[in-house]
């Protein structure tokens, strides 16, 4: 049997301890791009963020309505990206806590999901982004503890390949990819008592497989939602400080140029808001689900970029953080997560919303 990391209760009380670590903390997945990234279809320009930049045009490649597409099992704390008009999901936990390395593929205009070729390396609470037709997994932990692998899955051929190792494991982290460079930011830097939350930036450059330091996060922060806009990369929310559940849920928004390496702020989101999952499509970013004023929620928050503005957007029909997403066209799809703190409300179901 394998061993759950450091700090991590056993026996009856396990079960517990992952809802209330991923759910009640709310401190899952964003996905930003990553465990909530996306592209969209295969019409966008290559070497894109794994966010579709504000200026870009919402696209409409679709069929008239969305089929009903259900998980095999329910599903915590995956992640998720999109290339090629396809939306990829990766690993995460059962209901029972037991990591997962499966990969699904959902074909939107097909209305079906797949089963693709199982990732190298079981991980939960990871990072997937879209590097021009790949998809770069980092960061995550698994039942062994941290996991420091890169890997780098490619659509077309249904194939991995390792890009070496990350020199600061993370989880709970956010991610980005501007050009061929991959910025991991943030999050909680070890596992078991000794895990608290960390405000440094490391830059992937794919090209050349190196990892160098970027210009560091004003404050440590964890679970954020992330969106892409140019050379810009917008942090909404999440927790600043602490470790695992702890820390203070923030409402504050933190933009990173690029090409300056310096951080700026932008207009505060309406409440709140942690482990929310995050869609660029048409100049706006889509904030949906996550944790908000301490509560699981069903809402969605709309930022507009170039109004530096917040509008309410379309309403989840259930309530759930945990969840991953991914969107193609104009649709999101809101992957698994659970409704609540009991193992009973983990989900396997996936809704689809709608962008007008």
């Amino acid at each position: 049997m394998r061993q759950r990391p450091a700090g991590t209760p056993t026996g009856s009380n396990t079960l517990r301890f992952v809802l209330l670590r991923l759910l009640i903390g709310g401190l899952l997945l964003t996905l930003g791009p990553g465990c909530g990234g996306g592209k969209t279809p295969s019409s966008a320009p290559r070497n894109t963020p794994s966010n579709t930049p504000a200026d870009a045009p919402a696209k409409s490649a679709q069929p008239a309505k969305p089929a009903k597409l259900v998980l095999g099992q329910p599903l915590l704390a995956a992640c998720s990206a999109a290339a090629n008009g396809r939306v990829y999901i990766f690993g995460g936990m059962d209901s029972k806590g037991k990591d997962v390395a499966d990969v699904l593929e959902i074909d939107p205009s097909a209305g079906t999901i797949a089963k693709r070729a199982g990732m190298p390396t079981p991980r939960n609470s990871a990072q997937a982004v879209a590097v021009g037709d790949k998809i770069v997994l980092v960061g995550g932990r698994n039942a062994g503890g941290m996991v420091t692998s890169v890997e780098i899955y490619d659509p077309a051929k249904n194939a991995w390949e390792k890009a070496g190792k990350m020199d600061a494991p993370v989880w709970m982290h956010m991610a980005a990819a501007i050009g061929s460079k991959v910025y991991v930011m943030g999050g909680i830097s070890a596992t078991g008592s000794a895990r608290t939350s960390t405000s440094a930036v490391k830059i992937l450059d794919m090209k050349s497989g190196t990892w160098s330091n970027g210009p560091d996060l004003p404050a440590a922060r964890q679970g954020a939602s992330v969106g892409v806009a140019g050379n810009k990369i917008y942090l909404f929310g999440g927790r600043l400080g602490g470790a695992s559940t702890s820390g203070e849920a923030t409402d504050t928004v933190i933009v990173l140029d690029t090409g300056t390496e310096k951080w700026t702020g932008a207009k505060k989101m309406p409440a709140t808001r942690t482990s929310g999952q995050s869609a660029v499509i048409g100049g706006k970013a889509y904030i949906v689900g996550g944790a908000a004023r301490g509560q699981v929620t069903k809402a969605t928050d709309v930022y507009d970029f170039a109004a530096d503005s917040w509008s309410a957007g379309p309403s989840l029909k259930t309530a759930r953080s945990g969840h991953c997403i991914g969107y193609a066209g104009n649709r999101i799809y809101v992957i698994g997560g659970a409704s609540g703190s009991s193992v009973e409300s983990a989900m396997k179901e996936i809704e689809v919303v709608e962008i007008k």
